[in-house]
């Protein structure tokens, strides 16, 4: 018995595949980013500072492509 049964996405394959359904790629973005990776996440999510710092890294990041696949999620932004 499996737990799921599912497709992960390189972001260069979700792009081809927005292309290939007729629609105009605008982005790929990361949904988590690399704020996952803080052992003491809430921590710095908890202090306001931190967490515009924190924020400010993330957009910066979410549009890289180098780094786009440690995100655990990604997104397809397209128009038609």
């Amino acid at each position: 018995m499996s737990f799921t049964k599912t497709f992960f996405h390189h972001p260069e394959e979700l792009r081809a595949e927005v292309e290939e359904a007729g629609l105009h790629s605008e982005k790929i973005l990361a949904i988590e980013g690399p704020g996952w990776l803080l052992q003491n996440f809430q921590e710095h999510w908890n202090d306001v500072g931190r967490r515009d710092r924190l924020l400010e890294a993330i957009r910066w990041l979410e549009t890289e492509p180098s780094i786009l696949g440690m995100s655990a999620h990604i997104m397809a932004v397209a128009r038609k």
